[in-house]
């Protein structure tokens, strides 16, 4: 086993043992991060899967249209959390 493996295991079990706790340390909810351990591998074995078919071309993705869809939809919800964040953050920076 690698040493980046063991400590990435040694943090998550750290984050994992009181996930409530370490939430209120860091100042985030542990239900995202319970997601991305349990989905995290799955995405990865199908973006290989999609990947293997695809013979190595990472355009697949921008050629079918419901991938296309899933891709513009996600870029135009980060970009509208980022908007709201910055706009959020500007009015408490200029209200003091």
């Amino acid at each position: 086993m690698s040493d980046t493996r063991r400590v990435l295991i040694a943090g998550a079990e750290a984050v994992g043992a009181h996930p409530a706790r370490a939430g209120q340390a860091l100042r985030f909810e542990p239900t995202p991060l319970l997601l991305g351990f349990v989905l995290g591998p799955m995405m990865e074995a199908n973006l290989r899967r999609a990947m293997i078919l695809s013979r190595g071309d990472p355009t697949v993705f921008l050629r079918e249209p419901i991938s296309l869809a899933l891709l513009v939809l996600t870029g135009l919800l980060l970009a509208a959390i980022l908007l709201l964040t910055v706009r959020r953050n500007r009015e408490r920076v200029f209200a003091e």
